[in-house]
C-alpha cells in the first residue's frame, strides 16, 4: 500500500474509532475510489481483489483493528492516536 493511502486510511480510522465505526470501512473505500488518490500501487493493490473496492475496505480496516490490539496490549499508555504508519510499517 502506497504510504500515502496508508497515512489517510489510518487518518481516517483514528478519527472514526470513538465515534460511528460502522462508517469507516465506507470512508476507506471512497479514498481508494477517489481519482485524487489513485495511482499504480493503489490500483494494483484494486486489481488484486478484482475490483472489488468493498471487500478491500474491510480488510483494510480489520487489519487496522489488529495492529491496534497488538499494540495495545504490548505498549504500556499506548493511546489510540498514537496508531501512525511507522508503527504499523
Amino acid at each position: 500500500m502506497h504510504m500515502f493511502l496508508l497515512e489517510e486510511t489510518l487518518k481516517v480510522f483514528r478519527d472514526n474509532i470513538f465515534g460511528d465505526i460502522s462508517k469507516i470501512p465506507q470512508e476507506i473505500q471512497k479514498l481508494l475510489e477517489d481519482s485524487e488518490h489513485s495511482n499504480y500501487q493503489n490500483q494494483a493493490l484494486i486489481n488484486a481483489y478484482s475490483g472489488d473496492t468493498s471487500a478491500l475496505s474491510g480488510d483494510i480496516y480489520s487489519s487496522m483493528q489488529i495492529t491496534l490490539e497488538f499494540l495495545d496490549k504490548g505498549l504500556k499508555g499506548f493511546l489510540t492516536g498514537d496508531v501512525s504508519a511507522f508503527a504499523v510499517k
